[in-house]
């Protein structure tokens, strides 16, 4: 059984760790997102299992690369570029999930070091754990947060 850990956090600030990340590049995210098939990219209900894949694979690259285990910074320009090039979209047709994301500028650190993701011991050896701390640039005029609905998904989505 392949047991895994995810913890997201969306805000609206820089985090402290994102100097210190390796940063990745937009080849790597998209050799990452262009193992991922079977399903519809570009809808919403599917994005964050998109993001989810491509994330676990490059945690899963820069372990077996990275002996000190560096966390990964992703720059929003870099995921977005390499989402259209994966999916053949012009940005202006980029589903609302990927294009807000740009737009608002939200990086990514993921940092996979069991000591700092999981506190203790639980349940089972995890394969795989990781923080994934997404924000954009707090200034003034920004908002804090934002949300939008996906006409297209049956049910409609609002996220």
């Amino acid at each position: 059984m392949t047991v895994w850990l995810a913890t997201v956090m969306a805000l609206a600030f820089s985090p402290p760790d994102a100097a210190a990340a390796h940063a990745v590049d937009r080849r790597e995210i998209l050799q990452a997102m262009r193992e991922s098939r079977g399903y519809e990219l570009t809808a919403t209900a599917n994005g964050a299992r998109f993001q989810s894949e491509v994330l676990r694979r490059l945690v899963r690259r820069a372990r077996a690369s990275d002996p000190s285990q560096s966390p990964l910074f992703i720059d929003h320009r870099d995921w977005f570029r390499a989402y259209l090039e994966r999916t053949g979209l012009t940005a202006e047709a980029a589903p609302a999930f990927v294009r807000l994301s740009d737009e608002y500028g939200q990086d990514m650190v993921v940092d996979y070091r069991r000591e700092r993701v999981i506190g203790g011991e639980i349940g089972p050896q995890l394969e795989l754990a990781m923080n994934v701390c997404i924000w954009w640039p707090e200034a003034r005029g920004r908002p804090g947060k934002y949300s939008y609905e996906d006409l297209l998904s049956k049910p409609r989505l609002r996220v």
